[in-house]
């Protein structure tokens, strides 16, 4: 096996635990592994301001991969930024705002939500990060004419809700949006072509490592393509049956420190 020099890391249910916390372990574990020349990066759905601070916090002084691959940056340097276009923008959100869900719209660092309602409460604990509520057609209006728009949306619901409505959305755009569940009340939506492994390759060739070099580690569908990708995939022992089925390893699970124990065994041995 290769040496590992590049360190892909899921965030939520992967990283941290099911208290949303990085465990005196796995910390450790990051800390050794920098010691031993490997460049450790959190590849995460959330927004910038959501990974940041959490890898700052890690002391990681790489770059960081948000919106499931849709944009690149370090520190506040953006590398690759990649949008929906705002037309599709207008018809998604109109389609899953006639299903009464909350809706998350993402650009850049900026979270707009078309409700403060408890899912938007709980999504901010989870990533301390803050969201503005805002009039959607007056948003996309005032995007329209700076020409910017979305790297992401998200509905949050109830499950039977999110798999009714991604069902809906991929059949009327599947082909021009990448759209799936990051959990069973997370949906998703993402520009066609935007995956976590297109983010990889891009720091891949930016750092010249080989696909051989890199690791990656996660714990959900969304993860399923950049463990396929990476030289070593390893899944979480909290991951779905069928991803630990596409990963070349199983850790333990996040409440029992399978980063850092995937860490040791793979980066450190």
């Amino acid at each position: 096996m290769a040496h590992i020099r590049l360190l892909c890391l899921d965030i939520d249910g992967t990283l941290l635990n099911s208290k949303n916390e990085v465990t005196p372990a796995t910390r450790a574990a990051l800390q050794r592994a920098q010691k031993a020349g490997i460049l450790p990066v959190l590849v995460s759905a959330r927004m910038p301001k959501g990974i940041q601070p959490l890898a700052d916090d890690l002391g990681l002084p790489g770059p960081i991969i948000s919106f499931s691959g849709g944009m690149i940056s370090h520190r506040d340097h953006v590398l690759k930024s990649t949008a929906l276009p705002l037309s599709l923008v207008r018809r998604l959100c109109a389609q899953a705002g006639a299903h009464d869900v909350h809706l998350s719209i993402y650009q850049e660092n900026h979270w707009y939500v078309n409700r403060a309602d408890a899912w938007a409460r709980q999504e901010a604990e989870i990533t301390h990060t803050s969201f503005r509520q805002a009039e959607l057609p007056s948003l996309f209006e005032a995007w329209g004419k700076n020409g910017q728009s979305a790297n992401k949306l998200m509905v949050l619901a109830e499950p039977e809700k999110v798999d009714a409505l991604q069902k809906e959305l991929q059949e009327a755009w599947g082909t021009q949006a990448n759209i799936y569940p990051s959990k069973p009340t997370y949906l998703e939506i993402m520009p066609g072509g935007v995956s976590k492994t297109g983010a990889i390759s891009f720091l891949m060739d930016a750092y010249g490592f080989s696909r051989e070099e890199v690791m990656a580690i996660g714990d959900n569908y969304n993860d399923v393509s950049m463990l396929s990708f990476a030289g070593l995939g390893v899944a979480m022992g909290n991951a779905p049956l069928p991803v630990q089925q596409q990963a070349d390893a199983v850790t333990a699970a996040n409440d029992a420190d399978g980063v850092a124990k995937a860490i040791e065994t793979y980066c450190l041995a």
